[in-house]
């Protein structure tokens, strides 16, 4: 393209001036690092706030998603929590942990779950892992998953839970009512499990954005 230019520079010149592949790995390592700092420190700000005006830990949502894409494995992991933009307007923020294998067996999900939740260091911020989305299907289904979180400590015995079919959701999200009465439903389903509380998830609200 250079040449093409008409621009009088050599390959060697051309090459001289471009990062190589270690210097294209610090950047992003720094990238990342920059990115996750800056997470931590929004947590740790809402957190602040939380208790100062609720006297309560921060409640963050974990949103899971397993599945299978051309033969690749993986098992998405996010977490969502409520914030405040530069207006002091409420906002939910999110952030994407990590995508790996994570393994299809409650007990692979769960702690796949936990290492994630620990490369955070949130250890000396009062938060609550309280709230839990994800498949209803599978080893890693919510309904097995979550009682092996509390059983690994990451997550309190009693929660507010819901089950969507994401798949569902994603396939009719642009049709409002059938998103109403899906939702319906499944909260009908969990409410008649006494082991659980049913309670507006941030799947649902992220399907209306």
């Amino acid at each position: 393209m250079v040449h093409e230019m008409g621009l009088k520079i050599t390959d060697e010149q051309l090459a001289a001036a471009c990062p190589d592949v270690g210097t294209l790995k610090n950047w992003e390592f720094d990238l990342a690092g920059g990115c996750l700092t800056k997470v931590i420190v929004q947590i740790a700000d809402d957190a602040q706030r939380m208790k100062r005006d609720y006297d309560q830990p921060l409640k963050i949502t974990l949103v899971t998603d397993h599945g299978n894409r051309e033969g690749v494995d993986h098992f998405v992991k996010m977490i969502v929590w409520s914030s405040k933009d530069k207006d002091g307007s409420n906002v939910l923020r999110h952030f994407n942990l990590d995508i790996d294998k994570g393994g299809h067996s409650m007990v692979e999900a769960a702690n796949a779950i936990h290492r994630s939740l620990q490369s955070m260091h949130l250890d000396d911020i009062d938060v609550e892992y309280s709230y839990i989305t994800g498949d209803s299907g599978g080893g890693a289904k919510v309904q097995s998953l979550h009682p092996q979180l509390v059983k690994i400590g990451v997550m309190p015995e009693m929660i507010y839970l819901a089950v969507l079919m994401l798949n569902t959701v994603k396939t009719k999200r642009n049709n409002l009512d059938h998103l109403k009465k899906y939702y319906s439903m499944t909260m009908t389903q969990l409410l008649k499990n006494e082991h659980y509380i049913a309670g507006a998830t941030t799947n649902f609200i992220q399907a209306f954005d």
